[in-house]
């Protein structure tokens, strides 16, 4: 968390990346002890779409808000070649439960 936050606040973190929601969260949980800060949403470039990070957002009651998500870029490469049909399924799997995913690897 960077800046001059002044205490009790809204506020509305920005982040990079929601993978596995740990670093969002610690950062809401950061604001909210620290400047008594008023933390609702999580907006962020991009999602993996992972179910631990919406797991981690609902038990710190915030909404997450990506502005891209994984399904929709392999939706968009799919659409123009970029991946194969192969390609897709290897990365959803991946989305839908990374740790298997990497033990088979």
């Amino acid at each position: 968390v960077e800046g001059d936050i002044p205490h009790g606040k809204d506020i509305v973190l920005i982040e990079d990346l929601f993978s596995t929601g740990g670093s969002a969260i610690s950062s809401v949980e950061a604001l909210r002890e620290e400047v008594d800060g008023n933390v609702s949403d999580v907006i962020a470039i991009f999602t993996y779409e992972m179910l631990a990070s919406t797991e981690k957002a609902q038990s710190a009651s915030v909404k997450l808000h990506p502005l891209a998500s994984l399904s929709i870029l392999l939706k968009v490469a799919g659409d123009q070649g970029r991946l194969t049909k192969e390609d897709i399924s290897k990365v959803a799997e991946f989305s839908s439960d990374p740790k298997a995913w990497g033990e088979k690897l």
